[in-house]
């Protein structure tokens, strides 16, 4: 039995932190397919802003709604693929004129995929189906007030396998 081969789009999204909500611009991404089923092409885009980020309490954030991030998914592709890891990776923040926020004022919660609760399945043709991260992005509590209502540029892998 072989392991499923993995499918992984890299994309460059914008979400806006702070105490804003959090959502993400239109982009596309090309991905390699399993051997021998010829290139496949998962459509990433903006989703719905998706929860607000403030600097984090010293107890954490009472829910993994704050920092959660949405995008959709798109499977132009003739088969079937699952969505079932995300990955959170550089992240740029830049903010309102006129204000400063420091590098590492924004982070990925947690370093690696992020496996999603439930698998998100698209079948061929699909297109614009959701996909949320929760607890995605955090900021420290040494992230000072010029992060607020700042833009944040955040790399997604999303990491599928065939259906």
């Amino acid at each position: 039995m072989t392991a499923p081969r993995r499918l992984a789009a890299v994309l460059l999204c914008a979400v806006a932190a702070a105490v804003a909500a959090l959502g993400l611009p239109a982009a596309a991404a090309t991905v390699a397919a399993p051997a021998g089923a010829g290139p496949t092409a998962l459509v990433v885009s903006a989703g719905a802003p998706a929860g607000a980020l403030f600097p984090e309490p010293a107890t954490g954030y009472a829910s993994p709604e704050v920092g959660a991030v949405a995008l959709t998914v798109g499977n132009p592709g003739p088969t079937a693929v699952r969505v079932h890891a995300v990955r959170l990776s550089a992240v740029g923040v830049r903010a309102v004129a006129g204000r400063v926020c420091p590098a590492g004022s924004v982070l990925p919660a947690r370093t690696g995929p992020v496996d999603l609760a439930e698998p998100v399945r698209l079948p061929a043709g699909a297109v614009g189906v959701p996909v949320r991260v929760p607890g995605a992005l955090r900021m420290p509590a040494t992230a000072g007030p010029g992060c607020q209502g700042a833009a944040v540029d955040v790399e997604v892998t999303v990491v599928a396998a065939p259906a």
